[in-house]
């Protein structure tokens, strides 16, 4: 076993990434749902406030014996899950 004083949070080092990106733990506020971004579907271009920044994702929801994938979210209805150390997943 790893104790805490071992464990290097890259989010204290190199901070909480501003970009929606794959991989990331989601809740989709209007079934209140958690889950992952599997896909990014739509980015924002060059010239709007946020260039790069996903605007419609995919995103998949555990539930008892498999993962249900909600398609072409807007980001509009997501809140991003950051928390500090690290978060554990049933799979």
């Amino acid at each position: 076993m790893v104790s805490n004083t071992n464990v290097i949070y890259l989010e204290e080092v190199e901070g909480v990434d501003p970009i929606l990106r794959k991989g990331h733990a989601v809740r989709i506020r209007d079934i209140d749902l958690y889950g992952i971004v599997v896909a990014i579907q739509e980015v924002l271009g060059p010239d709007s406030p946020a260039p790069g920044q996903a605007s419609v994702v995919d995103i998949a929801v555990p539930f008892d014996e498999e993962w249900e994938i909600h398609e072409y979210i807007a980001v509009d209805n997501v809140a991003r899950v950051v928390r500090d150390g690290s978060v554990q997943v049933k799979v």
